[in-house]
């Protein structure tokens, strides 16, 4: 008798281990979002733990310590002190403002560093459902983990039945020729579609220029000095640069960046510093950055 009771605990035993561990394998984890300054965030480098992606340290000599990520395929680099992330190698910010004008609204990017959370940054969840398409629900992003695989028996043993119908499959077509088949044309390629310029419309922006401190004829001047000119039409804007002073900076940068949502920080850095004459594609649009003993030139047109 007190051998089977000791036989009926062990089997009840096994069977709770059992169940506990099938529970284990196939629940999920919900990676709770956090608050930042009224922005819903995630803490990236735990949820690429938890979804088993690849993570590497790395360092800059300006922007500090971070993370190399890989999410399905896509690259993401955080730096501590960077004033954004880089995904695929490009700028990507973290915060954006909503400015109007002629009852048109634009979003600007904002320069803005990743909030820390222990060892990782905190992202918000528009940029990550935008640039990697990770969703989230109301409580967090779930986190699917790898189900045990229990049919694998039963595939196995439906191999061979499947492996015999392909074997009559194969037999059967020896017979196609007979009937002739006619492969179809591939279909030409679709044209790649143009970016479309997401900036500020050149004939809005130039009849904000006034408001920035630029005369009629476009001149901004500081203490009777001529620093620059500023002209725009309804096809091009364009900017000669004769001088600096911390306030004209400013004027500058925020012009770019209302036609250049995206690359006109890259701009006004490439400009900040000795440069080479060149030509980009930024936002939909051409921009020509000219050096001139006089100054600098920097044309933005349409593509």
């Amino acid at each position: 008798m007190l051998n089977i009771k000791k036989l009926l605990i062990a089997t009840t035993v096994s069977l709770g281990i059992f169940l506990t561990a099938n529970n284990v394998v196939s629940a999920d984890t919900t990676l709770s979002y956090k608050d930042v300054d009224g922005v819903k965030c995630v803490n990236i480098v735990e949820l690429a733990r938890l979804k088993g992606e690849q993570i590497s340290g790395v360092t800059h000599e300006v922007y500090g310590k971070g993370y190399n990520i890989t999410f399905d395929g896509k690259l993401v680099t955080i730096y501590e002190e960077a004033p954004c992330i880089f995904i695929d190698g490009k700028m990507t910010v973290l915060k954006t403002e909503v400015i109007s004008a002629d009852g048109l609204e634009y979003n600007f990017p904002v320069m803005q560093t990743p909030a820390k959370e222990g060892d990782g940054f905190l992202i918000p969840m528009f940029v990550v459902e935008k640039n990697l398409g990770i969703k989230g629900s109301e409580e967090g992003i779930v986190v699917e983990k790898p189900k045990e695989d229990t049919n694998t028996g039963n595939n196995n043993s439906n191999s061979g039945s499947n492996n015999s119908g392909s074997s009559n499959n194969g037999s059967n077509s020896g017979n196609s020729g007979n009937n002739g088949t006619t492969t179809p044309a591939p279909k030409p390629d679709p044209k790649p579609e143009q970016p479309k310029p997401t900036g500020m419309a050149f004939s809005t922006f130039a009849s904000k220029l006034p408001s920035m401190g630029f005369d009629d004829l476009g001149t901004y001047w500081e203490n009777g000095s001529k620093l620059g000119t500023a002209r725009a039409d309804s096809n091009q804007a364009g900017f000669i640069l004769y001088q600096n002073s911390s306030t004209f900076n400013g004027v500058i940068k925020n012009c770019l960046n209302m036609l250049l949502p995206t690359g006109g920080n890259k701009v006004f850095d490439i400009i900040s510093s000795p440069f080479s004459n060149q030509t980009l594609e930024l936002d939909g649009r051409i921009v020509t950055i000219e050096q001139y003993p006089q100054g600098v030139r920097v044309n933005i047109r349409n593509k």
